[in-house]
């Protein structure tokens, strides 16, 4: 599918190299009056959007990209770079102290009334994230109902402040790994470490589910987020590119 109004190419498989070069020449020819072209993106990044361009060869986790890496030698080819990066990490979770109680901040399990709450810190806490467009609740609702229904809530966060929801944490157990997915928080309660501790509360409870491994999940190079990931050690063992294309 070709977004015009954005210069987006997404939604598109690709049966082999010179399959994928015929198709997104095509795509780009469709888009030649924009300046810049980025690829592959579904729509938004709400959406499914990125390639994978590095991987340690270890299975796939739920709700992140999957695709064969000569994907990639089809964007390079008709002249795409990379224009974002992001990463999965793999950390061992083992002797995790408990943040200490804070008096102000409350961390607690995720009840399905949350999901009004999770929107409007996304809506805010993204913001400022690459590329990052405005949806409706009912969108919203559409995208995340069925991911939270088709997890257990036992990491699925939420952080109050004077009884206010201010930050949350989707993250769930997959074959025994705690997949941190993502994390917002609002930008004026940023500093004082709420994305730490809702991390913190989830790795607590896994560790004493027997939990042994942790992934940081597709965070953009230089993102709070994984700095925080990056805190317990481990390793990174998948790369994602996202692609653009200027007129010279």
């Amino acid at each position: 599918m070709i977004f015009k109004d954005k210069g987006y190419i997404g939604n598109f498989e690709m049966e082999s190299l010179a399959d994928g070069k015929a198709k997104l020449a095509k795509y780009m020819k469709a888009l030649a009056k924009h300046d810049e072209i980025i690829a592959p993106i579904d729509g938004s990044t709400w959406h499914s959007y990125r390639l994978v361009s590095y991987t340690d060869g270890s299975p796939s986790f739920p709700m992140e990209p999957s695709n064969p890496l000569w994907y990639n030698d089809v964007y390079t080819a008709l002249g795409f770079v990379p224009i974002k990066k992001y990463f999965s990490e793999r950390f061992q979770i083992e002797d995790i102290k408990p943040y200490e109680k804070c008096d102000t901040v409350t961390i607690r399990q995720f009840v399905p009334e949350d999901l009004q709450a999770m929107y409007e810190i996304s809506k805010v806490g993204f913001a400022d994230n690459f590329l990052y467009e405005p949806i409706s609740y009912a969108a919203f609702e559409a995208l995340y109902l069925p991911k939270v229904s088709r997890v257990a809530h036992d990491f699925i966060l939420i952080a109050e402040v004077a009884h206010k929801a201010v930050g949350f944490l989707f993250a769930f157990a997959y074959e025994r790994t705690l997949i941190l997915k993502t994390i917002a928080v609002l930008p004026e309660y940023r500093s004082i470490g709420i994305g730490g501790r809702l991390i913190n509360e989830a790795l607590v409870k896994a560790e004493k589910m027997g939990i042994k491994t942790g992934i940081g999940a597709l965070f953009i190079e230089g993102n709070t987020s994984g700095k925080i990931v990056a805190h317990y050690g481990g390793e990174i063992f998948r790369e994602y590119s996202l692609y653009g294309l200027k007129k010279e």
